[in-house]
């Protein structure tokens, strides 16, 4: 049928005018023209001009558009009105019945009656017309909706060559709400009227469900399932929400249920076999066929209850259900059988015994369900989705209705090992409910997923129900809206879609799927009809011949029942005249309510009509009052009062839990006023009577709640009838709170106000506690001077300060000093000038010499400069510590003359015999014994003279020091020296093993002394090994290191050729070095994580170190690493040592050159030293981790897997030993040096916060112009591109140049004086500035023509002395770009986060520096887990043939 018919038929003819004209949009197109011109060449488009297309869109969006929206909002208001209209009429009713139960005058009662059964028809009939509208504009909605698309879609099929109109309607249609609206509102508002009108016209006033104590038999019900299509699911609701209200899920019982509270999402996980048993009983309907299935509500992250069910269907059809609730963590071990539910046994046993019938059944239930999964080998297969809505009379289970939509059916297998939907270790799919997916699941793979196209509607009618209710069911059955659809399964249907290829045998109804399942209602209606009265004809002759009597003759209805529905204006529901509640034994029946459903609660009309009542005590209190006969005297106690008082465990309890929740309130009262009352000063009388009002509150609070408690507890134990509220006692309470907070506030308030005036008679520097956010501060002006002390409050409080702090060399003459930073804060207090250099290496960069410090500070560690502030803030940044300490000058060493020892012969055996003796008495103190002595002096020494006797520590200590001051010993303090494992690692051990082990053993011997001797010295251990020449101090930190984490394990009783058979040495902290190099790579995100963790996953089950490692791998394994950045170098060395594959490429690491850095499958990571790893350290998502910068940008110009080094020039800012040593003068908070400070020299600067946008980062362009002799390493220069307001640059990273990462100050921004000068640009005005600081350079990065005369441009103006503030504020390309210019033009920068350290403390840190730039972002808090590297893989760039790089 053509959508113009269809328009035309489904039109309600009051609306006519309001629908959307079609036959004008379709003369807009010129489809008639178009149709007679089919045959040309030119038919198409060739008449069709821009005035026609102008006219078109302008009436389909603009004109009908406008007009269907407007239509649909007026009516939807209109209804909305119409239903506030009828609340306030049912709200009048209900607030008369309340009068009416406790009005003593009985006429007027009876009056307001007669009123009230007036006005329910008429009610009544309202709420039918509204609910005809509602469905008439759904219908309206959808058909209009659908035309809107059909025009667009004729557009562009006819005219759309040019021009295409549906992304512009797409865009319409989503702003405007006429065809999403959502009805739910509207519909659940009715469910609670219909509700109201129902129970007083018929009479039924239904008490609240409550559990009977005993119960003879379970009632039965018979099932109804059919599918209702989205088109008519609006209409069923409808009709289903005139008899029944619906129910809410509610997961909080204990609190008030909200009106607008969604449906709930149920989810079931069918279990089966991989040859599907139980689907291949179910679908052949074998006797005691059996499912199984875990059941929940709402989302696995809200830890739901959990429910495992079995069902079993018996012969006669009845089915039997096994129902056992259990917590999330035990699943997988109870389908395993590992866990028996011990622990509710144990419950069940503790309070009814082991011979109760609840333990018996909850025993006989466990057993039952694992006994079938072992029987069965059950394992999840399918998950059911759903959104399901519930129906039914709170307190009447005679007719329940379920109605399920959004069906969708997941695949929850593991049938193909090697993609499994579900890990096999798993019970559920941790895709799904980690990340809480919902309906429609678009996140899942095509194949595993099944969209059940239509929604569920399952009724389900108690046997006994009388006739009057069947019958509205019944019309609801036979009607369009419906389709049959017995012994629908949800798990048959799930295995039968998804698991095709699996199952032989597919149920009947999956070839109903592929016809349109919407009837015509009259069509469905003659139907129905003519299967009634054949059925009944079929009932008449076969009681004729079987001798019983024949069932009633049927009658023909006349007219649909959904119309039958609007025009008899609810006759099913009957007057209360009529209605005899003798004759319907099913009413006042106390039965329970859908049991498979946890805790719900009715959304009638309670929920906006709180003076209605279902409740027993409610209904009595509305009741009339009955007058007695002549000689009949009422009692005073009921009959069910009588005998000892029997009142439920929960009734007392609630009373106790309303008086605990007062008594906490009370409690929370007096805390916040005794917190208040020591808080506040002597002075502070505000305060203190604040704090006593408080209490008066909390004191009443706890009285009332007692009284109340008692109160309460004597009506129940005397059954009262009366009112258990108590209004007053509440609302007093909280009136005296609110008073108290408003006294509070205006008095706190005033005194605000107060102490912001000036008083001239307080001293002025009193006055200020912090410093001033504006300027001049409070209580001065221009023309104020301060004192020092008063500058030093208002202006450094907070404020950073830079000291510099010298100490000689270590053993080197005091000519040579090394220079360090003290940072503290305006008050004195000391802060950290960077981070940890990492956690994965905390232990393994850096060694402290002093012995029980908490931090080792810069001066006392062995390496030097120091690895403990080096590392700054921000990725690609160091400190201003190491910045200092860049420039200190290498000590040439003292020459000594040691005392000449000649070195005793001992073999390899006798030498780790030692070794092993030494590591067992580690932890023990030393004690010079007879046997220490000899060994020295006879064995380790070989000097016939010495009489060993004699010896002393200080003796020992000369000995040792001169034998390992001998030449023939390695110098462990160069990096290329440090891989160790090369002398151990590899059996048999050669004679430089032997010479290795000599040195470690010498070494562990020296180490012994120098601790026995700290004792006697200040700062012991730090002056002595301080004190040794720099190769025998690392000798002793090697030794140290070698036995704190190598194991000499001796073989007694073994007769050994060689000593690897007697000792063999175990690295016993492999696994922490495991974990450190899984930790790295992750952290670095490495794209080859999956074979890097199963290297090590190898590893860590093996004894030693076994795998194929190389030199570095080996030594940083076994845990000798000393201190300084080669640790950094051993674990890049274990990441590529776990892909062999690539070992080759990427030996060239080996060589530690600081400007290496590695292209390794789609990402680059630089060695923090390197001037690319400092530039791309602020691309948004690279971190810093053990000295790697990464994962920055993939360049095309490398190899998918090369390794290469940076060529560079030193930058053009040095500090020199003179600029060191003025630091503190020339960065003070206060500027020169002055007895008094005028307020007018200093200015509060402010950053501008405006983000800067147009820049963007595309790519790295690496060019090898010269060869390199390095056998590995390819040498390079780099460039970096970007596009600035459409204009391509490239900017190359010519020097080597630092970045300082600026300290955090406190309480600013701090004001800054004028002798400190700064210049503020953004960042992409850099292109503009051809020189700064007396640093010159050329406009050479633009590889479009210039657009500004680099050699005309004026000169900057006395710039040495300037700060060039570069903001890069917004996206992290402006930070990438401001340290790229930086390192073209030869310039050192301070970086500073502006929400961590103000404008001025930046300024004066670039001062301190004698640093000219200083780059300021807003970006350095990157979320964790953000993955928002830019990546240009190998075979995705496609921009790396057309750009063209310029290298000076």
């Amino acid at each position: 049928m053509r959508f113009g018919k269809t328009l035309q038929s489904s039109t309600h003819e009051p609306w006519e005018s309001k629908y959307i004209d079609y036959s004008k949009l379709k003369q807009l197109l010129r489809e008639d023209a178009n149709a007679k011109g089919r045959g040309s060449a030119d038919s198409n488009d060739h008449y069709w001009t821009e005035e026609d297309e102008g006219a078109f869109v302008d009436e389909l969006v603009n004109v009908q558009l406008e007009k269907v929206n407007a239509f649909h909002d007026e009516i939807y208001k209109s209804l909305r009105d119409r239903l506030t209209d009828c609340e306030t009429k049912v709200q009048k009713i209900a607030a008369s019945e309340k009068n009416e139960a406790s009005d003593d005058h009985l006429p007027r009662a009876t009056a307001d009656s007669d009123d009230a059964q007036q006005t329910l028809p008429e009610l009544l009939e309202k709420l039918d017309n509204i609910t005809m509208e509602i469905n008439e504009l759904e219908r309206y909605s959808r058909i209009n909706y659908t035309g809107f698309l059909k025009a667009a879609k004729k557009h562009d099929r006819r005219r759309g060559s040019q021009y295409r109109v549906r992304p512009l309607l797409q865009v319409r249609l989503a702003a405007l709400p006429f065809n999403s609206e959502d009805y739910s509102p509207l519909l659940y508002q009715l469910s609670a009227m219909y509700s109201f009108v129902r129970q007083r016209m018929e009479g039924e006033q239904k008490k609240a469900v409550a559990e009977p104590e005993s119960k003879e038999k379970e009632a039965s019900y018979k099932s109804h399932k059919f599918w209702v299509h989205p088109e008519n699911l609006l209409e069923a609701k409808t009709y289903i929400l005139r008899r029944l209200p619906v129910l809410v899920y509610n997961p909080q019982t204990s609190k008030v249920v909200e009106s607008g509270q969604q449906d709930p999402r149920i989810t079931s996980l069918y279990f089966d076999n991989p040859g599907f048993a139980l689907y291949s009983a179910k679908v052949g309907k074998n006797t005691g066929a059996s499912s199984l299935r875990l059941r929940w509500f709402g989302h696995l992250n809200d830890n739901p209850e959990i429910h495992i069910e079995k069902k079993t269907t018996e012969e006669n059809g009845d089915s039997e259900e096994v129902r056992l609730p259990i917590k999330m963590k035990y699943i997988q071990e109870f389908i395993s059988g590992e866990y028996k539910m011990e622990k509710s046994l144990n419950k069940v046993q503790e309070r009814q015994g082991t011979e109760s019938d609840a333990f018996v059944r909850l025993q006989s239930s466990v057993e039952d369900i694992q006994g079938f999964i072992k029987e069965n080998q059950l394992q999840p297969m399918l998950r059911a989705n759903y959104t399901r809505t519930a129906f039914q009379i709170p307190g009447d289970d005679r007719v329940r209705i379920s109605l399920d939509t959004d069906v969708a059916f997941l695949r929850e297998d593991s049938l193909d090992q090697e993609r499994p939907c579900r890990d096999p270790s798993d019970w559920h799919r941790t895709d799904i409910d980690d990340n809480e997916m919902d309906f429609p699941f678009s996140g899942i793979r095509r194949g595993e997923i099944s969209r059940f196209p239509y929604a569920l509607l399952e009724i389900k009618i108690r046997d006994g129900a009388n006739k009057k209710t069947n019958e509205w069911v019944q019309d609801l059955m036979s009607s369009h809206l419906v389709k049959d659809a017995a012994r629908f399964s949800k798990f048959v249907h799930g295995v039968a879609q998804l698991f095709e290829d699996h199952v032989n045998s597919f149920p009947f109804w999956l070839s109903d799927l592929e016809t349109d399942i919407r009837r015509d209602p009259a069509t469905a209606f003659q139907e129905e009809q003519d299967k009634k009265a054949k059925q009944a004809e079929e009932e008449q002759a076969v009681g004729s011949y079987m001798g019983t009597s024949a069932s009633q003759a049927f009658t023909a209805a006349v007219g649909s029942p959904v119309a039958k529905l609007i025009d008899a204006k609810s006759a099913d529901i009957v007057d209360p005249k009529d209605h005899d509640e003798s004759k319907d034994p099913d009413i006042g029946d106390d039965e329970d309510q859908i049991t498979d459903e946890p805790a719900w609660k009715s959304r009638g009309i309670p929920s906006f009509l709180p003076s209605f009542s279902g409740s027993k005590y409610g209904r009595s209190r509305q009741r009339e009052a009955t007058r007695l006969p002549p000689g009949v005297e009422e009692p005073g106690r009921l009959i069910k009062d009588t005998g000892p008082v029997r009142v439920e465990p929960k009734v007392w309890l609630a009373n106790q839990r309303t008086f605990i929740k007062w008594q906490h309130i009370s409690v929370l009262l007096a805390t916040l006023s005794l917190s208040l009352y020591n808080a506040a000063g002597e002075n502070n009388t505000v305060a203190r009577s604040l704090a006593f009002a408080y209490t008066l509150i909390a004191a009443m609070a706890g009285i009332w709640s007692w009284w109340i408690y008692m109160v309460r507890s004597r009506m129940i134990e005397a059954r009262s009838g009366k009112d258990f509220d108590n209004v007053y006692g509440p609302i007093i309470v909280c009136v005296a709170l609110i008073i108290a907070l408003c006294l509070n506030f205006a008095l706190r308030y005033q005194a605000v106000r107060d102490s912001t005036t000036p008083d001239p008679l307080i001293d002025s520097a009193t006055s200020i506690l912090k410093p001033p956010i504006t300027w001049p501060p409070i209580g001065f002006t221009n023309a104020s001077v301060l004192t020092v002390d008063e500058a030093m409050k208002i202006v450094a409080d907070g404020a950073i300060m830079f000291d510099q702090h010298s100490r000689p060399a270590y053993h080197s003459n005091d000519a040579v000093a090394h220079a360090f930073v003290l940072l503290s804060l305006g008050d004195g207090s000391s802060i950290l000038d960077g981070v940890s250099p990492s956690e994965l290496l905390a232990d393994d960069m850096t060694l402290s010499l002093g012995a029980g410090l908490a931090e080792p500070v810069p001066w006392r560690t062995l390496e030097q400069p120091s690895m403990t502030s080096c590392f700054g803030g921000f990725p690609g940044t160091i400190t201003l510590n190491r910045y200092i300490a860049s420039f200190n000058r290498s000590a040439p060493p003292i020459e000594e003359d040691p005392t000449p020892v000649s070195l005793g012969k001992l073999d390899l055996d006798q030498i780790l015999e030692r070794l092993w003796l030494l590591q067992k008495l580690s932890n023990v103190p030393f004690e010079q014994t007879e046997e220490d002595m000899y060994f020295l002096y006879s064995r380790l020494v070989s000097d016939p003279e010495q009489d060993y006797g004699n010896g002393t520590l200080e003796q020992d200590f000369e000995v040792l020091l001169g034998l390992l001051s001998s030449e023939i010993w390695v110098d462990f303090s160069k990096p290329q020296k440090q891989f160790v494992a090369k002398y151990f690692a590899v059996t048999p051990w050669d004679i430089s093993a032997e010479v290795f082990f000599h040195q470690i053993l010498i070494g562990a011997e020296l180490g012994r002394r120098i601790r026995a001797l700290a004792a006697y010295v200040d700062d012991g251990t730090e002056r002595l090994m301080s004190d040794l020449p720099r190769q025998v101090a690392w000798s002793v930190a090697l030794s140290s290191k070698f036995l704190q984490n190598l194991t000499i394990e001796r073989f007694d009783g073994v007769l050994a050729s060689s000593p690897e058979e007697s000792f063999i040495l175990v690295p016993h902290n492999k696994v922490v070095q495991l974990s450190k190099v899984l930790d790295f790579g992750h952290a670095l995100r490495w794209p080859s994580m999956e074979s890097v963790e199963g290297k090590i996953r190898a590893e860590s089950g093996s004894e030693g170190i076994r795998g194929p490692w190389s030199v570095p791998s080996w030594t940083f394994l076994s845990g000798a690493v000393l201190p300084g950045p080669i640790s950094s170098w051993m674990l890049m060395s274990c990441l590529i040592d776990c892909n062999p594959a690539h070992r080759l490429v990427l030996a060239g690491l080996g060589e530690m050159h600081p400007q290496s850095g590695i292209q390794y499958l789609g990402n680059t990571y630089w060695y923090w030293e390197s001037i690319a790893g400092k530039v791309f350290g602020a691309m948004h998502g690279s971190k810093s981790v053990a000295g790697w910068i990464g994962p920055c940008m993939y360049t095309p110009d490398l190899e998918v897997v090369q390794c290469l080094r940076i060529n560079h020039k030193q930058p053009k800012d040095r500090m020199k030993d003179r600029e060191s040593s003025s630091m503190i003068a020339r960065s003070s908070p206060l500027g020169p040096a002055k007895a008094r400070y005028p307020v007018s020299e200093f200015a509060l600067v402010l950053p501008s916060y405006s983000s800067i946008v147009g820049i963007r980062l595309e790519g790295l362009a690496i060019n090898n112009p010269t060869p390199c002799n390095s056998k590995f390493l390819d040498e390079c220069q780099a460039a970096v591109q970007f596009t600035i307001d459409g204009t391509l640059y490239s900017m190359c990273l010519r020097y080597d140049v630092f970045f300082i990462a600026a300290a955090g100050c406190w309480a600013g921004p701090h004001a800054l004086h004028c002798s400190y000068t700064y210049k503020a640009v953004h960042v992409d005005e850099l292109i503009n500035i051809n020189q700064w600081a007396g640093v010159f350079t050329q406009a050479d990065w633009q590889v479009a023509p210039p657009t500004a005369d680099w050699e005309s441009g004026e000169e900057e103006e006395d710039d040495n002395e300037t700060v060039l503030v570069i903001e890069a504020y917004g996206i992290a390309d402006n930070a990438v770009l401001a340290r790229a210019w930086c390192a073209h033009v030869g310039l050192s920068a301070v970086v500073a986060d502006i929400k961590h350290t103000c404008v001025a403390c930046i300024v004066r840190e670039a001062y301190a520096a004698c640093i000219a730039v200083a780059i300021i972002t807003d970006r350095y808090q990157v979320e964790e887990g953000e993955d928002t590297v830019p990546r240009c893989g190998p075979h995705d760039c496609s921009r790396s043939s057309t750009r063209s790089y310029h290298f000076a």
